[in-house]
């Protein structure tokens, strides 16, 4: 462990939050190991190096804990189109084009999960009457399964008329386009008393989150280990 703390990346002492993530990374590696019987159980008795990082410091890249905290009442009072997307795109962390292709088939309520499989997207076609398309992929490298929280797998029980091959969006067999639920944000921010902000906020919240748990857990290797979990 000495060699690899004294390593040097670009002509620079690694970092105490470098040396940090190193250990906390090779320790759940090992965890992982044992669990699976690859690795012989062993004490993992080595320290990690002491680091503070402050996750309060204000940052308008992101949600405020009164904005998430809004976010959720609106969901609960009144359950329409508009406020469910922005709920899930809180909570699953969902890109624009993912939130537009997601259908109630894709929700397993009995095991709490959604698994995330489509996207849409415009594109530029070359056909001069039409200078571009919607498109609806399915995705590959970046198509997962997801937990849902008991809150919010609660507020979705809650809505009506969950047709399997209905849009969550829309509530119908038709889509709609990230521009289009774009504008709906806007809108939605507007009605409800929000400041201005772009739908990227609501990733990068969710991300944020993510490393603040992974961090305080020391649980690096969270989404990993649910890769290799269900692969």
């Amino acid at each position: 462990s000495d060699r690899i703390i004294n390593l040097k990346a670009d002509g620079e002492t690694p970092t105490v939050k470098t040396k940090s993530i190193i250990f906390r990374s090779v320790k759940q590696i090992l965890l992982y190991g044992m669990h699976q019987g690859y690795v012989k159980p062993m004490l993992l008795d080595f320290k990690i190096p002491d680091i503070t990082v402050n996750f309060k410091a204000k940052d308008k890249s992101i949600l405020t804990d009164e904005e998430v905290e809004k976010i959720i009442k609106i969901a609960k009072q009144k359950q329409n189109n508009d406020n469910i997307g922005v709920l899930l795109s809180l909570f699953l962390g969902l890109k624009i084009g993912e939130i537009c292709a997601l259908k109630w088939e894709d929700f397993n309520f009995e095991n709490n999960t959604v698994t995330i499989s489509r996207s849409i997207s415009r594109v530029l076609t070359q056909d001069a009457s039409q200078k571009s398309k919607i498109v609806e992929a399915y995705l590959s490298n970046t198509k997962r399964t997801v937990k849902l929280s008991q809150l919010a797998a609660k507020i979705l029980e809650a809505v009506p008329d969950k047709d399997p091959t209905y849009y969550v969006l829309t509530g119908t067999p038709d889509s709609m386009e990230p521009r289009t639920f774009r504008r709906h944000f806007s809108n939605y921010l507007s009605v409800y008393g929000f400041r201005e902000m772009k739908f990227q906020i609501l990733h990068d919240s969710f991300v944020r989150e993510q490393k603040k748990v992974a961090f305080d857990s020391g649980n690096l290797f969270i989404d990993l280990k649910t890769e290799m979990l269900n692969g």
